[in-house]
């Protein structure tokens, strides 16, 4: 059964990295001045007003995507802002989110999809002139619908790969403030403005049945939400924790990790600190990201709102003896947040390697 219940492991875990490879390769398309841009021009996840909140009955994907209610069964730890979510939990989809007993885990962003199809080239760009910049391009808002992912799609659509991206280097050189366009690697355009500004655009095309493909369907969408779904529930199942917020953020553990740290968390959580104590060790922890890697605001509802059950310790001692892992107390937390104390090195190693030889 051991070698059964991990086989089915390692399945999921291919699935889910399959499905994760579609959407990052979606990530790098035509006008994404940045590879590690979470929402590329062409991906219809740009479009605004999106909400992880699950909604009500009637909601357009519930009514398109019908409703899976996923087995109960007693097995991991879910938190939602803060708050221990009792088990037995219950992993299923409504439409396009995939929930744990009504918390979001996963939503597809935008429903019904987006029509990405564009028949006619869309020519040239109107009202740029020398002075405008590559963000006067692209624009603030509803970025799959700019010009220029409009005309990305279009030449994807028509051309082959190969003669779409020279077409591209083509329209950008035609640009009134773009002083230069080559490409530098296969799919990258590098532009120089005409105030000396430098940028990389990718240019390489979407992954097919991806979220920024025009041949995606609510057949693929089901598939990526089943996915996700079984993907979850297998975790939880195997004894993972979930820490899930209302803004859609989410971390999560492992078992051994979770046996590891979650008695610690709860400790400094219960103290009296101050938030900003908390965040600080917990950061020091690895638990929560570094200031330097993002806006820590996002998760700053696992200490605001943390309500837990005293049962709970008894989980935790009783996840500590089945896993034999031997928890970290405070004085094993490093002084210095891991991550920002690499950056300091490499920053003094830079210096030291800067300054002149005796």
């Amino acid at each position: 059964m051991r070698a059964l219940r991990w086989r089915t492991l390692a399945v999921m875990a291919a699935l889910l990295a399959l499905a994760t490879t579609h959407l990052r390769s979606a990530a790098l398309q035509a006008g994404d001045a940045s590879p590690a841009a979470s929402t590329p021009l062409g991906d219809p996840r740009a479009h605004p007003g999106q909400s992880s909140t699950v909604p009500a009955e009637g909601d357009r994907s519930v009514i398109d995507l019908g409703v899976h209610e996923g087995e109960a069964f007693q097995a991991g730890l879910v938190f939602h802002d803060g708050r221990y979510v009792p088990g037995p939990y219950r992993v299923s989809r409504t439409g396009r989110w995939v929930t744990v007993n009504g918390a979001v885990v996963y939503a597809w962003k935008v429903w019904p999809l987006p029509d990405l199809l564009v028949p006619e080239d869309p020519g040239l760009p109107q009202g740029l002139t020398e002075k405008s910049t590559f963000q006067d391009l692209i624009g603030s808002r509803d970025r799959a619908n700019s010009h220029v992912a409009r005309k990305y799609r279009y030449l994807y659509q028509h051309f082959r790969p190969a003669v779409a991206i020279q077409k591209m280097v083509k329209y950008y050189r035609q640009l009134p403030f773009v002083e230069q366009a080559d490409v530098v690697r296969s799919t990258t355009i590098r532009l120089r403005t005409k105030d000396g500004k430098t940028t990389d655009v990718s240019v390489r095309p979407p992954a097919p049945k991806s979220m920024s493909s025009w041949d995606l369907t609510a057949a693929d969408v089901l598939q990526e939400l089943e996915c996700r779904r079984l993907h979850c529930e297998t975790r939880l199942r195997a004894g993972d924790c979930f820490f899930l917020f209302s803004n859609g953020e989410e971390l999560s553990w492992g078992r051994r990790q979770t046996a590891r740290d979650l008695g610690l968390v709860v400790e400094i959580l219960r103290s009296g600190r101050t938030k900003e104590e908390k965040v600080h060790l917990l950061q020091r922890m690895e638990v929560l990201p570094p200031p330097s890697r993002g806006d820590i605001d996002k998760f700053t509802a696992l200490v605001t709102g943390f309500q837990v059950p005293p049962e709970l310790d008894k989980r935790i001692r009783k996840l500590v003896t089945e896993t034999g892992i031997t928890p970290r107390r405070l004085k094993d937390i490093p002084d210095e947040i891991p991550f920002e104390r690499i950056l300091r090195l490499e920053k003094e190693a830079k210096e030291r390697a800067n300054q002149p030889q005796k």
